[in-house]
């Protein structure tokens, strides 16, 4: 006789049950993955965004040009018509910037209230850190037209290289 058969029944150790199947945990991590790109996919979106009004609020020579090639495309204008609306543009771009220099002193006038008001209820400390972030919120959202060709000298495109 062998020794196995000498051996209890009782020593034999059942099977281990299988592994239990977490589904809700593959979902779960599903669902985290799409939100993270979804968060970061529009978060990206935002800085191009935010990138291109700074640029364009910087740079407002650039619009006439700019936005009668997006009229060329979108309405399928001719070279004739784009040259017109690129003019009437830069026509109306010019006024509005004269406006915009009219009323550039009282904005000024506020601004400063603005600065002066808020620092009286800072301390010394707060008051440095408010004016650098007045001056980072006018450099960035609020700069200075710059001192163009006469109002009504319309936008040219730049020469070709």
């Amino acid at each position: 006789m062998t020794q196995t058969a000498n051996l209890p029944i009782d020593n034999v150790k059942p099977a281990p049950p299988p592994p239990q199947r977490r589904w809700w945990l593959k979902i779960l991590l599903v669902v985290a993955i799409f939100l993270s790109g979804a968060v970061a996919g529009g978060g990206l979106t935002v800085l191009y965004i935010v990138k291109r009004v700074k640029y364009a609020i910087a740079h407002p020579q650039d619009a006439p040009v700019k936005l009668a090639d997006r009229l060329k495309q979108k309405l399928d204008l001719s070279d004739e018509q784009t040259a017109k609306a690129q003019s009437i543009i830069a026509e109306r771009q010019a006024a509005l910037q004269d406006i915009r220099r009219q009323a550039q002193p009282q904005i000024d006038e506020q601004i400063a209230l603005l600065r002066t008001q808020v620092k009286q209820v800072l301390n010394e400390t707060q008051a440095a850190q408010w004016d650098i972030l007045l001056d980072d919120l006018i450099k960035n959202w609020l700069p200075r037209l710059p001192e163009t060709a006469p109002a009504n000298a319309p936008a040219t495109r730049p020469a070709a290289p």
